[in-house]
């Protein structure tokens, strides 16, 4: 408690597979928890390369509605090498947070962009 993860971030790739140019969007279908006890969703954040956490200007914060990841582009895959890219992540726990572990769910949905030729 009373601690970010500072410029300690943790990693998730994302992948397309698929026959067009994707993004991402994320959601945070549900809060941390740990029995009556959570962690806000915005407490998390993420961007798509390494950040400090108390640089807040270089990360977005989770949120509870769809948001599509800013500056994060899959390209169609020209062979049969699927594209990924990676997405960093740190977490604030605020003061009075009690300790243990925590669990929620973090949703990510590909969505197709119709870019020009």
């Amino acid at each position: 408690a009373s601690s970010t993860s500072g410029s300690t971030n943790q990693l998730t790739t994302s992948t397309n597979a698929g026959n067009s140019t994707t993004t991402v969007r994320i959601t945070g279908t549900q809060t941390l928890t740990k029995g009556a006890d959570s962690i806000a969703t915005s407490s998390q954040r993420y961007a798509t390369s390494s950040f400090d956490f108390a640089n807040a200007v270089s990360s977005t914060a989770l949120t509870a509605s769809a948001v599509t990841v800013t500056g994060l582009t899959l390209t169609t895959p020209t062979s049969t090498t699927n594209v990924s890219r990676i997405i960093y992540w740190g977490l604030e726990v605020l003061a009075g947070t009690v300790t243990g572990t925590y669990s929620g769910v973090t949703t990510f949905t590909s969505l197709y962009l119709d870019l020009p030729n």
